[in-house]
Protein backbone atom coordinates (compact mmCIF):
# COMPACT_ATOMS: atom_id res chain seq x y z
CA UNK A 1 0.00 0.00 0.00
CA UNK A 2 1.38 3.11 -0.76
CA UNK A 3 1.80 6.54 1.66
CA UNK A 4 -1.22 7.93 -0.19
CA UNK A 5 -3.50 4.89 0.06
CA UNK A 6 -4.23 4.68 4.17
CA UNK A 7 -6.85 3.47 5.73
CA UNK A 8 -9.34 6.10 7.34
CA UNK A 9 -11.85 3.90 8.87
CA UNK A 10 -11.64 3.60 12.83
CA UNK A 11 -10.82 0.60 13.80
CA UNK A 12 -13.34 -1.90 14.98
CA UNK A 13 -13.79 -3.54 18.14
CA UNK A 14 -16.54 -5.87 19.73
CA UNK A 15 -18.09 -3.24 21.41
CA UNK A 16 -18.04 -0.75 17.69
CA UNK A 17 -21.13 -2.61 16.47
CA UNK A 18 -23.41 -1.97 19.71
CA UNK A 19 -22.94 1.93 19.30
CA UNK A 20 -24.72 3.00 16.00
CA UNK A 21 -28.27 0.77 17.78
CA UNK A 22 -27.45 2.76 20.19
CA UNK A 23 -27.36 6.30 19.40
CA UNK A 24 -30.47 5.41 16.93
CA UNK A 25 -32.30 4.18 20.21
CA UNK A 26 -31.47 7.69 22.03
CA UNK A 27 -31.49 9.87 18.83
CA UNK A 28 -35.58 7.76 18.77
CA UNK A 29 -35.89 8.91 22.56
CA UNK A 30 -35.16 12.62 22.16
CA UNK A 31 -37.93 12.61 19.41
CA UNK A 32 -40.62 10.71 21.21
CA UNK A 33 -39.83 13.04 24.59
CA UNK A 34 -40.04 16.37 22.14
CA UNK A 35 -43.54 14.45 20.93
CA UNK A 36 -44.75 14.10 24.58
CA UNK A 37 -44.21 17.61 25.69
CA UNK A 38 -45.93 19.03 22.92
CA UNK A 39 -48.59 17.05 23.55
CA UNK A 40 -48.55 17.81 27.40
CA UNK A 41 -48.27 21.70 26.32
CA UNK A 42 -51.32 21.40 23.84
CA UNK A 43 -53.60 19.59 25.86
CA UNK A 44 -56.24 20.18 28.46
CA UNK A 45 -56.42 18.67 30.84
CA UNK A 46 -52.86 16.88 30.66
CA UNK A 47 -52.60 13.25 29.81
CA UNK A 48 -50.65 11.14 32.37
CA UNK A 49 -47.72 11.39 30.11
CA UNK A 50 -44.88 10.06 32.58
CA UNK A 51 -41.88 12.98 30.96
CA UNK A 52 -39.99 11.65 34.11
CA UNK A 53 -39.77 7.65 32.71
CA UNK A 54 -38.61 9.05 29.17
CA UNK A 55 -35.84 11.18 30.81
CA UNK A 56 -35.09 8.40 32.93
CA UNK A 57 -34.76 5.95 30.17
CA UNK A 58 -32.58 9.29 27.85
CA UNK A 59 -30.41 8.97 30.64
CA UNK A 60 -29.82 5.20 31.16
CA UNK A 61 -29.13 5.43 27.33
CA UNK A 62 -26.78 7.75 27.44
CA UNK A 63 -25.18 6.05 30.52
CA UNK A 64 -24.37 2.76 28.06
CA UNK A 65 -23.01 4.69 25.65
CA UNK A 66 -20.76 5.90 27.11
CA UNK A 67 -19.72 2.98 28.86
CA UNK A 68 -19.87 1.62 25.15
CA UNK A 69 -17.32 4.08 24.17
CA UNK A 70 -15.01 3.73 26.84
CA UNK A 71 -15.38 -0.37 26.09
CA UNK A 72 -14.54 0.44 22.99
CA UNK A 73 -11.40 2.87 23.54
CA UNK A 74 -10.05 0.29 26.08
CA UNK A 75 -10.17 -2.52 23.34
CA UNK A 76 -8.48 -0.10 20.97
CA UNK A 77 -5.33 0.69 23.50
CA UNK A 78 -5.13 -3.03 24.36
CA UNK A 79 -5.15 -4.00 20.49
CA UNK A 80 -8.36 -5.89 20.91
CA UNK A 81 -9.47 -5.48 17.55
CA UNK A 82 -12.46 -7.21 15.21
Amino acid sequence: MEANERNTEPPQTRHSQRLPTLLSALHLLYVGRALAGFVADEQSPPPPVELDVVDATIEAFTDEIRATELLHEAAILVGDLA
